[in-house]
């Protein structure tokens, strides 16, 4: 299968307690969620061309989430 995504905002609290309110206790709690919800959807095989805003945190940070998420990634 291929999945095309954008615009996850990994590590962007203000989604969560300003923007979009989601409603979770802090970013950290919102970025667990989103990589469970990801991998109960996406297999190993699957290809994801992920096409912007990805994260708000730095290289390394965002690295580590890239590191949890099934699939083949392209950015």
């Amino acid at each position: 299968m291929r999945y095309y995504i954008s615009d996850l905002h990994f590590y962007h609290d203000n989604l969560n307690t300003r923007m979009d309110v989601r409603g979770f206790a802090d970013a950290d709690a919102m970025n667990r969620h989103m990589i469970a919800k990801w991998n109960e959807k996406v297999r190993e095989n699957d290809d994801v061309i992920i096409l912007g805003d990805l994260s708000v945190a730095g290289g390394v940070l965002t690295n580590e989430i890239l590191k949890e998420l099934r699939g083949r990634l392209y950015l």
